[in-house]
């Protein structure tokens, strides 16, 4: 499905078959609100069963990161500060795993048996949490134990990775799965008329319907008008979310 078909399976909603009385700049706002707000009650419920899981993977991404460090920022028991950047597009993440390197020559009889790399599954905390971890031994950050957390900077996301000591280990790479935000419906005039090639939506023609259906709930009570009192219980095509 294109943008352009989007526009007209929207006007056919709204019983605008003819020229809309919409403005162009309004249709291009509510219909990328619609898809974030599809998104988010989606995000709410993301993998806890298979249709939630499918519906958002048109936004998953997978990368591996370099991770930065730095020596200042440090809290007790740790070596340096370690962090990654997010790219642009971020907008929730899903997981993260640290790649440990070794740095420590092993005197232990079973030596042949100590791993050169570790991944390791990192734990989200929040600011307030980090101090009550930091004095519990059975919590402190340590390789086999790292946590990570964001910072939501006004250029770019910052997601910081608290590991404890690095005598042993030392990470290098984290491995990031994320959702990045949707790209925005820009319909025009030339689209309209024909002369511009329309474009290809990123989501399959199930959520362009689903899309669809948050646009028309805006519209009409944008308009004040009475549909809206029926619209949801007409267009309701998913049904409460259940555990698998």
């Amino acid at each position: 499905m294109t943008d352009l078909d989007l526009y007209d399976a929207a006007l056919i909603e709204i019983n605008k078959l003819e020229a809309p009385s919409m403005l162009l700049e309004d249709y291009n706002h509510f219909i990328n609100k619609a898809v974030q707000q599809y998104i988010n009650k989606k995000y709410n419920g993301y993998e806890i069963n298979q249709q939630s899981t499918d519906d958002l993977n048109f936004l998953r991404v997978s990368k591996e990161y370099d991770i930065l460090s730095k020596s200042s920022n440090i809290a007790p028991g740790e070596d340096k500060y370690f962090y990654i950047n997010l790219p642009t597009n971020y907008l929730h993440i899903l997981n993260a795993i640290v790649i440990f390197d070794k740095n420590f020559e092993s005197t232990s009889v079973c030596k042949d048996k100590v791993k050169s790399k570790l991944n390791v599954l990192c734990r989200r905390i929040t600011s307030d949490q980090f101090p009550s971890i930091l004095i519990n031994a059975y919590f402190r950050p340590e390789y086999t134990r790292p946590y990570f957390f964001l910072h939501d900077n006004t250029v770019e996301q910052e997601v910081e990775f608290r590991v404890g000591s690095t005598k042993k280990y030392t990470p290098s790479k984290v491995h990031i799965d994320y959702l990045k935000k949707p790209e925005k419906i820009i319909l025009t005039d030339r689209k309209i008329m024909g002369k511009d090639e329309p474009t290809e939506l990123e989501f399959s023609d199930y959520i362009a319907y689903e899309v669809i259906n948050e646009f028309t709930k805006l519209l009409l009570e944008n308009n004040s008008d009475p549909r809206l009192q029926t619209n949801n219980a007409v267009n309701q095509t998913i049904g409460n979310i259940q555990s698998q």
